[in-house]
């Protein structure tokens, strides 16, 4: 979904790019990277320009690239695994709906263009599948957040901000991870699922921004129309505001992008301060307009917020009322952009996290990426172009490392395992016995990958590192997406044609 997310943006450069020269992409050791053998054989390696590229995209769609199956409820499970590793098939995640959402509607954007480009192709069939299938996720999107269980959860914070300390504090937040089932069949949670559902690390606000960021933009997209979100989801989205202010964002510690230890995260923080300003910039009319989140916006004010006492009650009315006006709306940001102007000046460069384990500190960490998405008005492009800056030291041959020492995917034990058919001989460095590094020979990788299949490997970078070495994270591609959306976007405003570049570039990868 990430991938057509980034190229649908990225062709907003490539129009124009249409009569530069051949493009080498480099990436790693140099050369054009193609990720997909099928597709590395049958264009060769060149050079991409716009011609090429479209032969790419058109042969992924023939492939089935972009086919990403939505049922007719909407709702997309985490991964096609059924109840197998972690259940994965019979959740599905706020923020993953999100992302899919936005897959899924780049998808027209980039069957429209392929349209213009090949008039000689019917891309219409695939363009109205691909605005079916959007429409079907804004719906579930909406749906999830009509539910009465959001407004009671909301409530409950709001009027009790202390319910999420403590060991059991993850079970009292708004969720992030939901059973599939009794959405897909319309009908209430059974208390088992109900009990799966609630083992989970839920506070992850950075989820809910996204989340929320996504209703949004579907009414700005024109996928759903103002009045497909009933007066359910508009008193719920307006609980969000109260519901952040009085757990007191800026400082409160959550699980983040990655799902990991409870900690203060700018990417969390920053990705809230960006909702909070959209919310209360929208019910204070501020973008005179026509658009369809203007309109909303508008009926919100006139017809929604008379609903809140009687829907609400009055001691939490009040409170989110409070949390709406003007003045309040305006502190509350500040804080959470103090927070960001400190973490992204930070003196390791950029941190990401901060815990109360002996203060422990993550500087880079791509999660940061995800600012780009929906940056709070706060962060310029100064400080964006800095964040990128930044990040680059974690960029890899294949993607970004989500950070250092990131033992996901087991590190080089995995890539040791599978060495072999990746080919990766010459890629993993392993201790040299003099304080330095050196290159893996085929006897060296045959060592590992036995005492590998010899123990069980626990998550501990400190083993990987020991094992195979460092600079092995798993790296990941998602950041491509973001990239080539932001530097599309800084083209489209400032007409830099270095902007243009690394939009083609990055699409392209």
């Amino acid at each position: 979904m990430f991938f057509i997310f980034g190229l649908a943006h990225g062709f907003m450069a490539h129009g124009e790019f249409e009569a530069c020269s051949d493009l080498l992409l480099r990436s790693g050791g140099g050369g054009e990277l193609f990720h997909n053998a099928r597709v590395k054989a049958e264009l060769g390696s060149s050079g991409m320009n716009l011609e090429r590229l479209l032969r790419t995209v058109e042969l992924l769609s023939r492939m089935g690239a972009y086919d990403i199956p939505v049922a007719e409820h909407g709702f997309v499970a985490a991964a096609n695994v059924g109840d197998h590793h972690g259940g994965y098939g019979q959740f599905f995640w706020l923020r993953d709906l999100a992302r899919v959402y936005q897959g899924l509607y780049a998808r027209i954007s980039l069957m429209e263009r392929l349209a213009s480009a090949r008039p000689d192709v019917d891309y219409g069939p695939r363009i109205e599948k691909a605005r079916t299938d959007a429409r079907r996720v804004a719906l579930a999107l909406v749906r999830t957040l009509a539910e009465r269980d959001w407004r009671e959860r909301a409530v409950a914070n709001i009027l009790n901000p202390a319910l999420h300390f403590g060991e059991t504090g993850h079970s009292h937040v708004l969720k992030v991870r939901r059973m599939l089932l009794p959405f897909a069949e319309n009908r209430p949670a059974t208390a088992d699922e109900l009990a799966r559902e609630i083992d989970w690390g839920h506070k992850q606000n950075d989820a809910l921004s996204e989340f929320a960021h996504a209703v949004l933009d579907s009414l700005n997209h024109r996928i759903l129309a103002v009045s497909d979100v009933p007066s359910e989801a508009r008193i719920n989205l307006l609980l969000l505001p109260a519901y952040f202010t009085r757990l007191q964002y800026w400082r409160m510690w959550d699980a983040g992008a990655w799902e990991e230890k409870l900690a203060a995260r700018t990417s969390s923080i920053g990705l809230v301060t960006s909702l909070q300003e959209r919310l209360l910039s929208g019910l204070r009319q501020e973008k005179a307009g026509f658009g369809p989140e203007y309109r909303f916006f508008g009926e919100v004010r006139e017809g929604t917020l008379p609903l809140l006492e009687p829907s609400l009650g009055a001691t939490a009315a009040r409170r989110v009322l409070a949390a709406l006006r003007p003045r309040t709306g305006a502190r509350v940001v500040s804080r959470g952009l103090e927070f960001l102007r400190t973490h992204i000046y930070h003196e390791c460069g950029l941190r990401e996290a901060l815990t109360g384990d002996h203060m422990a500190t993550r500087c880079e960490d791509t999660a940061i990426f995800h600012l780009l998405w929906h940056p709070p008005r706060g962060l310029d492009d100064e400080t964006a172009l800095r964040i990128v800056s930044r990040l680059s030291v974690l960029e890899g041959a294949s993607g970004y490392a989500r950070y250092r020492d990131d033992w996901f995917l087991y590190g080089a034990a995995e890539a040791a395992k599978y060495a072999d058919a990746l080919g990766l001989s010459d890629s993993v460095a392993i201790p040299d016995g003099l304080g330095g590094y050196k290159r893996a020979s085929a006897q060296d990788l045959a060592l590992i990958r036995q005492e590998h299949k010899e123990r069980t490997y626990d998550k501990n970078m400190e083993n990987v590192v020991r094992m195979g070495g460092q600079g092995l994270e798993a790296q990941w591609t998602m950041p491509d997406a973001y990239l080539t959306s932001f530097y599309a976007e800084l083209y489209a405003r400032d007409g830099e044609e270095t902007f243009l570049r690394k939009a083609f570039t990055m699409a392209a990868l």
